[in-house]
Formats: structure tokens, C-alpha cells, sequence
């Protein structure tokens, strides 16, 4: 009552709706003890996983084995905790499972997640446990045949007969038995046949005897191979009798209805009497020098009398009609003899027909053509029939006029290779026939030709894709095929581009431009043209569509010519252009424009084939300290643009960032004259020519000297005259703060030179993985070439000098 009522919770568990949940699953089971021979326990080995993010899941187990009506024979459950991308592992035995069949359920609940693709939450099969091998032979049955095994028709077996025995051979087990049956008839063997015979089946072997003879024969069957636990009856020994002959006999007589005549049909009575002891169930035949014309199944009883309409068109030979199909103690056949004037065949030069068309492969057509004339008196017609492997063909008929002559022929193929034996002969409906005219002939056929057709290469040109392609024919024929060129895109192809095409032996090359098409991939395929292509041959291929759309990129180079711009002036702006797809990129625009947006110059991009280019546009230079250039690429219906920094010549004005107070310069200016007079009393007489011209040059430097001063707000840097003192405005964010005169004491020429000369920072460096990178103090761009790092580099912006080093 326990077991039962688990199993109907199982099923209720299991009938139980699941919505998308994390938890276990099972993810394999490995059974064994299926499939093998007796009874025997069942292993399980039982894989669990989680899903969904299951962490600590519990998941209990329940195996139950049941037999065909549901009782359970044993169950065994337990519980694991699975986690999301590991695996448990649960073993098991269950059993023992009886001999046939028997059905293993496995069911999961608790922690029970939505199992995947192959994953379960329940799982049944059905096990099965062999009988052991149980093999005997039943009693023979034997049945009356004709000389080709046919039967006779007859209820028992007669004088005369031959015998078919059919020997039952029983497997009650669910193991294979193979081995041999031998048949021994009146101790004489009849031969040995082997047996393989599946699990719970029956195979009937069967033996046909010589003709018997009248009396009581002895039969003696044994089987030979693996033995079961009962060899008993592995042999069987039985009798049977052969009884007199019932035969039937008959008469057959032709009575002429028409008489011949050329283009006429000619027509008979046949007449059939059964004088025998047995009804005759057979064939009648009629033909004229050999050629039948007239078959059909009759059947007519003992002392019966039968009549039949039979008819050929009239020609001169020898009409002889017969019985086939059955055994008769005798048959008187029917003759008769035509003469009249008719066409004669002949052949016209030759007797043996010409084979066309070789050297011939397996599936192509291989004609026969024979050249004939008709000698006769008449007008007659004739074709060409043909047998190969026991099938018959006829080829066209064709019409003779009276000492005329023309060709019979007829097309035929084979589907494999090797030497053929073709029967042939001419036949006429109406005329007689040489007795020449007709014979074997051996033709060799060779194996189908293979062709390869595959893709070489698929390049992007102005036109479109160029498939280039090649197609490898072995030795043969020259053969006329079909070449189709498209797109995939989504896994459908295009419409073809279809080329007729034929192909010679050996390798052939040629392309094939497809246009700009959609897809994916590109493919060829190639069908024959009236002939058949041999094993092996490739006759598709397919490859990747080559990108041709265009990625456009443009890198600004921070150096412009000249080097410190200045306002007004023409400016030479270098950029580079490239490509980073695989199409080439056509003819393009050039917009170089300033940080408000205003254009500077334009220009027209030269075609990128492939790689990169370098490239100049000159501009009108716009006012500005740090002039922000944006260069900007349009082509192919894109457009990418890049920004740079340029460090240039500014011309002071109150509205390019500060105000200059006049009363601040006046008192500068005051200052420096106060130093200068100092100095000039200084220096001594000898040196005074020297200093002064010295000293008016340092004093026009230091006047025209401009230093940088950082805002304290956004961190722009500004450049304003060493010699300003008061409020500067930051053109960036509009903050307004002071700045102070920075007037130094002038110091001797040599002494100047060298603190002018600007010292690298040991602390400072900038890496990149191309030829552009950023200066660390003003993050100023500029180039540093790749290949030449680790180097020092200077920013023009700043004058910071620091290391280059690859990224």
C-alpha cells in the first residue's frame, strides 16, 4: 500500500505545471544492467546540476522500477544539494529486473529548477533483461515443385515432382543464434545453410530436392552452433511419400483464317485438348522462326477443349506454337508454314553494328547504329532490340522501300563501368531477316568522371565581388555543365548568375563579377549537362562575402606649417586618412573649422585604395592662443572628424581674454627704467658699448616676453606679458582673477644661456600605442614617432620636456 501510494505521488509531482525557476536538474543518466541475459539488479548513475542561479539547492531523488502492470518491484530516493555550473552525483542500484520487460522511472522535487535542452526533471525508460538463447526445429513442410521450384499446382507430391522443404527454425530466447542447418534426403546431404536468426523469431530455411521417384522417403535435419540448456531438439527426423504422376497432355492444332498478304495481319485458330490426368494452368506460345508473337495464361481441365484467336503481320517463316509453364507427360505442338513475297533484311556493307559516341563513362549515352537494305520484293519495316543484364530495348522502327537502305540505331546508357555484353539483333515485323543480323558485342565503359568545383578567391572590385573560381575535370569527355554564382544572406541564397559552360579535362579558371550584393557568403554551384557525375566530384562550395563597406578614420597632426601660426595667415593643416575596412574608399570632402564652428578651408579627399594616406588642406588661421582645429572627413555618406590643439601667435586685445589697466603697465614701465639705470651705473666704461647693445636686446626680449599663467578654475592656461600686472579674464569659464609682473635681474650672457636652455622633468613621461600622444603637463597633442621611442620629446605648448615611451 506504501509503494503504491508513492508512486502516485510521483506521478502527481510530475503532472505538476513548471515555470522558468531556478533549482536542480538532471542533467545525465548512465543506466547499467539493461540489455543484459536473466535476471539482474539495474545501476544508475544519476548527474545533477543547477539552473537559474541555484545555490544550495535541495533536491530529493526518487528511482522506482515497475513490471509491465505497474507493481512496483523496487524504488530507492535520497537527497543532494546542487549549486548553478557544478555537478552532484547520485549512485543507485535498484532490481532485481525480471526476464522481458520492465519500466525505471526517475523523478526529482524540492529545489526542482527549469530544466534546458536535455535536461530533466522527470525521466522513464524501458529495460529490458534477455532470455537466455532457446533454439530448436519444428517439423518440415514439404510441397510439390516444378524443375525451377515453381510449385505445381498439386496437393501432394507425385512421381516426377521435385520437392521444396521448408524447415522452421524457432528461437524462444532473446539472444541471436548464428550457425548452419543440414539436411540429409534418403542419407544423401542436401547441403549445409547458414542460419542467423534474432531474438523471439522464427526463420523458415528452405531446401528443394532432385526429382523423386515413387515411395517413402527418409529426411534428417540438425542444427550445428552455439547450444542451449536443451539440445533435444536441435534434430528432427520425418518421412513423406511420393505418389504416382497426374499429368496433363496436350494436343495443340493451328487452323490459317487469313492468307498473307504484304501489310496485312495474318490470323489462326489455335486449338488445346487436355487428354491427361490433371488440369493443365499454363502458357501457350506461338512464334514465327523464333520470334514469339503470341503468349497467354490458360488453364484447361483434365479432358478439356479450348480455342484462341492468335495473329502476326504477315511475313514468310515458320509458325510453332507450344506449352509452357507447367509439367506435361506430353504436348503435340501446332505448326505452319508462311510463304509469300516480303521484304529481306540484309546488312548494307557491314553485319555488325558501329558503337557511337566512346569512350564512354558509366550514365552516358553508347548508340548502337547498323546500316540496312531491303532485297525483298516487298515494303518492309525493322528495328534494332537490344538485352543487357536481362533487360530488353527496342530502338525506332524504320520503313524500307524495296532496294532501299537505311540506318537502324538505338541510344542506351549503364549506370557503372566496366565491359558490358550487349545481346543485339534486327527484327521485323513483316520481312524476314538475315540470320547474320544479330550477335553480342562487348563494350568497355569507365568509370564516371569527377569534377571539383571550388572557389579560389572572392575579391572587391569597382564593379562589385569577383568570384574567382576553378574546375578540375578528370580524363574523359569534354562536358557541357551549368555554372550558377550568388549571395547567402540569412542562410538563403540569391538568385543565380547562371553561365553554360564547357569544360575540358584537366583544370579550368575563370571569375565571375556578381555585382554588390547583400549576404554573408558567396557560393558556386555546378550541374551537368546530359551526363551523369561520378562519385566524390565537389560540386558546390561556398566562402566569405569580403567586406566593401568603407570605415573611414582621419588622425590630425598636431604640426602645422609654420610651426606657431599666426593670425591671418595661410596655415598648412596635415592629417591622415584611413581606411580600417577592406573596401576602398572613393573621393571624398575635406571641412577644416575652428572651436565656434566657422570654416577654415575645404578640400577634396583623394581615393583610399587601401591602408592610409597623408594629406594637407591650407587654411585661413582664426585669432587665438590655443586654437582648436576640428578637421572633418565626409565620404561614402559618413563622416569622422578629429580635434587638435594648435599652440599659436596671438594679437592682445581686450577681447581676447583680459584687460590691460593702464595705470598698472605705466608703473611697470617706470620700474624696469629704474633697474635699467642701475645696471648702466654698474658696469664699468670698457664694457658699456658691449652691455648696452647686450642689455637692449635682453630688455626688448624680456619686454616682448610672454609667460603662461594657469586659471583657477578649469586649469586653462593663459599667456600674458611678463611685465602685466592686474586682473586677466579666462576665456574658457569667464573667471577673472590677478596676475603680478615677474621682472628678473639680468644676469651675465653666459650664465642666461644656461638657465634659458629648458631642463627635462626626470618624474614626467607619456605613452601611446601609435605615433600621437598627449603631452602629461598640458595634455597639448603632438608626434612622437612609434618606432623611434623610448625618446625625449618637447611640448611646443608648454616647453616641457618628458619621455615618449610605447604604450
Amino acid at each position: 500500500m506504501r509503494r503504491a501510494i508513492l508512486v502516485a505521488f510521483l506521478l502527481a509531482m510530475a503532472l505538476v505545471p513548471q515555470v522558468n525557476a531556478s533549482g536542480g536538474v538532471i542533467e545525465t543518466i548512465s543506466i547499467s544492467g539493461d540489455g543484459e541475459i536473466g535476471e539482474g539488479p539495474i545501476s544508475l548513475n544519476i548527474t545533477m546540476t543547477g539552473v537559474g542561479g541555484a545555490s544550495s539547492a535541495s533536491v530529493n531523488w526518487n528511482v522506482t522500477l515497475t513490471d509491465e502492470n505497474g507493481s512496483i518491484i523496487d524504488y530507492d530516493n535520497g537527497n543532494v544539494l546542487v549549486n548553478d555550473g557544478s555537478y552532484s552525483y547520485v549512485e543507485t542500484t535498484v532490481g532485481n529486473a525480471p526476464l522481458g520487460y520492465s519500466n525505471l522511472s526517475i523523478v526529482i522535487t524540492g529545489d526542482v529548477g527549469t530544466p534546458g535542452q536535455g535536461q530533466y526533471t522527470n525521466y522513464s525508460t524501458i529495460i529490458q533483461r534477455l532470455r537466455p538463447l532457446e533454439i530448436s526445429v519444428a517439423e518440415p513442410t514439404i510441397n510439390p515443385v516444378d524443375e525451377n521450384g515453381n510449385p505445381t499446382g498439386n496437393f501432394t507430391v507425385n512421381d516426377g515432382d521435385y520437392a521444396k522443404i521448408e524447415v522452421p527454425i524457432i528461437n524462444s530466447g532473446d539472444v541471436p543464434w548464428n550457425g548452419s542447418l543440414n539436411l540429409s534426403l534418403d542419407s544423401i546431404e542436401l547441403g549445409e545453410q547458414s542460419v542467423n536468426i534474432s531474438g523471439d523469431s522464427t526463420e523458415i530455411v528452405s531446401f528443394t530436392t532432385q526429382q523423386l521417384t515413387e515411395g517413402i522417403h527418409f529426411v534428417n535435419v540438425s542444427l550445428n552452433g552455439t547450444q542451449d540448456s536443451d539440445s533435444s531438439d536441435d534434430t528432427f527426423q520425418s518421412t513423406f511419400l511420393v505418389g504416382p504422376p497426374p499429368l496433363p497432355e496436350i494436343q495443340l492444332n493451328l487452323e490459317r483464317i487469313t492468307q498473307p498478304a504484304p501489310g496485312n495481319a495474318m490470323e489462326w485458330v489455335l486449338h488445346a485438348n487436355n487428354t491427361g490426368e490433371s488440369d493443365f494452368s499454363g502458357v501457350l506460345l506461338c512464334s514465327i522462326d523464333g520470334v514469339e508473337f503470341f503468349s497467354n495464361q490458360v488453364n484447361i481441365s483434365t479432358g478439356g477443349y479450348s480455342n484462341y484467336t492468335v495473329s502476326t503481320n504477315s511475313k514468310p517463316g515458320q509458325v510453332v506454337c507450344t506449352t509452357s509453364g507447367a509439367r506435361t507427360s506430353s504436348t503435340t505442338n501446332a505448326t505452319d508454314s508462311v510463304q509469300m513475297i516480303s521484304a529481306i533484311f540484309v546488312g548494307a556493307g557491314h553485319s555488325t553494328p558501329s558503337i557511337l559516341g566512346g569512350p564512354w563513362h558509366a550514365g552516358d549515352d553508347i548508340t548502337l547504329s547498323l546500316l540496312l537494305r531491303n532485297e525483298g520484293d516487298a515494303i518492309g519495316i525493322a528495328h534494332l532490340e537490344i538485352e543487357i543484364a536481362g533487360v530488353t530495348q527496342d530502338g525506332p522502327i524504320i520503313s524500307l522501300d524495296s532496294g532501299k537502305a537505311g540506318e537502324v540505331s538505338h541510344s542506351f546508357s549503364v549506370a557503372s563501368s566496366g565491359d558490358k555484353l550487349v545481346n543485339w539483333s534486327i527484327v521485323s515485323e513483316d520481312g524476314v531477316v538475315d540470320s547474320n543480323l544479330s550477335g553480342s558485342i562487348s563494350i568497355p565503359v569507365l568509370d564516371s568522371q569527377v569534377i571539383v568545383f571550388e572557389i579560389e578567391s572572392v575579391d572587391v572590385e569597382d564593379e562589385g565581388v569577383l568570384i574567382s573560381w576553378s574546375a578540375e575535370l578528370s580524363e574523359g569527355k569534354d562536358r557541357l555543365v551549368y555554372l550558377k554564382f550568388g549571395a547567402i544572406q540569412d542562410g538563403l541564397k540569391s538568385d543565380a548568375i547562371v553561365e553554360e559552360r564547357l569544360l575540358l579535362p584537366g583544370i579550368t579558371y575563370g571569375d565571375v563579377n556578381i555585382g554588390f550584393q547583400d549576404g554573408q557568403e558567396v557560393y558556386i554551384d555546378l550541374a551537368e549537362i546530359e551526363w551523369t557525375i561520378g562519385f566524390s566530384s565537389f560540386t558546390d562550395d561556398e566562402a566569405q562575402m569580403p567586406s566593401f563597406e568603407i570605415n573611414p578614420q582621419i588622425t590630425v597632426n598636431p604640426n602645422t606649417q609654420p610651426r606657431v601660426p599666426s593670425a591671418g595667415s595661410k596655415v598648412t593643416v596635415y592629417y591622415t586618412l584611413t581606411n580600417i575596412a577592406t573596401g576602398s574608399v572613393p573621393q571624398g570632402q575635406i571641412v577644416v573649422t575652428d572651436a565656434s564652428g566657422e570654416i577654415l578651408g575645404s578640400d577634396t579627399s583623394p581615393e583610399v585604395i587601401s591602408g592610409s594616406i597623408d594629406h594637407s588642406t591650407v587654411v585661413n588661421w582664426p585669432d587665438g592662443e590655443n586654437v582648436k582645429i576640428s578637421v572633418t572627413w565626409y565620404v561614402g555618406g559618413k563622416s569622422v572628424s578629429d580635434d587638435v590643439l594648435v599652440n599659436s601667435e596671438k594679437v592682445e586685445s581686450e577681447d581676447e581674454g583680459f584687460e590691460i589697466p593702464w595705470g598698472g603697465i605705466l608703473g611697470g614701465l617706470a620700474l624696469g627704467m629704474v633697474v635699467i639705470f642701475a645696471v648702466r651705473i654698474k658696469n664699468s666704461p670698457a664694457r658699456e658699448k658691449k652691455e648696452k647693445t647686450s642689455k637692449s636686446t635682453k630688455a626688448s626680449t624680456s619686454k616682448e616676453e610672454k609667460i603662461e599663467v594657469a586659471c583657477p578654475t578649469c586649469d586653462r592656461r593663459l599667456r600674458v606679458p611678463n611685465t602685466y600686472t592686474g586682473a586677466v579674464r579666462c576665456p574658457e569659464c569667464e573667471t577673472k582673477f590677478d596676475v603680478e609682473a615677474k621682472v628678473e635681474t639680468p644676469a651675465p650672457e653666459e650664465k642666461q644661456q644656461q638657465e634659458e636652455k629648458p631642463k627635462p622633468s626626470q618624474d614626467l613621461f607619456s605613452s601611446s600605442d601609435n605615433d600621437i600622444l598627449g603631452c602629461p603637463k598640458c595634455t597639448r597633442k603632438l608626434k612622437v614617432p612609434y618606432d623611434k621611442r623610448p625618446a625625449k620629446a618637447r611640448c611646443p605648448a608648454c616647453s616641457t620636456i618628458f619621455e615618449a615611451r610605447k604604450g
